[in-house]
């Protein structure tokens, strides 16, 4: 037999091994399990959410840090903030010392990483924030979350906190509401 063709066979022949490797997994992704790689209707949740920078200053920082973090700093994050460099204040916020961390710097580090379009890194801040014995600070930080969740196609997470802040007394309750109403109209 000559060279060439035995190249050929050859290449024939890995032909098979790839297609029987690849067929088995390319078929079951594109059909039985395909809602699962592909969620129907993916982005839906995400077009929901409202992610709109609160209002720092360096009155609103200063508010939010509390007296234990030095005036210096609160101005570079509300300079931060200010001019919407918002990956470098997550980061100047990520780097602070824990004893100077305040449930409403965990909020500004929340608010942040949604800026940010990085909605994973914004729960945990959000979920202690929310639970600060501030209700003004919880309703906010709880309102944030919520679209946190509906950005990560989070369904049932953001309905449960929207149903909360619904009912309860606060700046966001009217929005809270309406994107209530707007998501459990979806199925």
């Amino acid at each position: 037999m000559s060279d060439p063709d035995r190249r050929a066979r050859s290449n024939r022949r890995l032909l098979i091994v790839l297609a029987l490797a690849v067929a088995p997994p390319v078929v079951l992704v594109l059909g039985p399990f395909r809602d699962r790689f592909f969620p129907p209707r993916a982005g839906e949740l995400q077009a929901l959410a409202r992610v709109a920078a609160p209002r720092l200053d360096e009155a609103a920082v200063r508010e939010l840090a509390g007296a234990r973090l030095g005036d210096a700093a609160v101005a570079e994050l509300a300079r931060d903030a200010g001019s919407g460099r918002w990956e470098a204040l997550a980061a100047r916020l990520a780097a602070l010392p824990r004893d100077l961390v305040t449930p409403g710097l965990m909020y500004l580090h929340g608010v942040a990483a949604l800026q940010s379009k990085r909605p994973a890194a914004a729960l945990a801040g959000l979920d202690a924030a929310r639970r600060a014995d501030d209700p003004g600070l919880s309703h906010e930080a709880g309102f944030a979350l919520a679209q946190a969740f509906l950005m990560l196609e989070r369904r049932e997470p953001a309905l449960a906190l929207l149903r909360e802040l619904a009912a309860s007394p606060g700046a966001r309750r009217a929005e809270a509401a309406a994107q209530l109403a707007a998501l459990e109209r979806r199925p």
